[in-house]
């Protein structure tokens, strides 16, 4: 992954916010969408910050872009939401909530808090744009 930090802009989605004046991770939104009545519980999306669906850095809400992971996996992802605020797996909204809770080594279906995120040394991603429409996200920790 190094080669690509010297050519290629990249942007760090936060898996956390401030509520109610500590860091957390939000109960029923990004990681923890799912995390209401009625829902898949792994349901989730990668956040988006307002400065960064501002800049271009991401395709238009809608368009299919490939987003390639550190560990050699690959997701079709779309943005949706207001002002494309939320990346999306189009197919199964439940991919990213599987795919980030494995990797947290939490149980499938069970709330993401900041204790997961600080016990395994990252609240955030790092997403670096490859080519048009093709992106590669590093959680890995140092």
């Amino acid at each position: 992954m190094e080669k690509f930090k010297a050519k290629f802009e990249f942007v760090t989605l936060p898996f956390t916010a401030k509520i109610k004046g500590s860091i957390q991770v939000p109960k029923s939104s990004g990681l923890n969408w799912g995390q209401r009545p009625g829902r898949e519980q792994n349901q989730a999306y990668l956040p988006v910050p307002a400065y960064i669906q501002k800049s271009l850095f991401f395709p238009e809400t809608g368009v299919t872009f490939e987003l390639e992971c550190d560990d050699g996996v690959h997701f079709q992802c779309v943005r949706a939401q207001a002002n494309g605020k939320a990346i999306h797996t189009p197919v199964n909204n439940s991919l990213f909530g599987v795919y980030f809770r494995r990797r947290l080594g939490i149980m499938s279906g069970h709330t993401v808090t900041i204790e997961h995120l600080i016990k395994y040394g990252r609240s955030s991603i790092d997403i670096y744009k490859l080519a048009v429409n093709k992106y590669y996200l590093d959680f890995k920790v140092n």
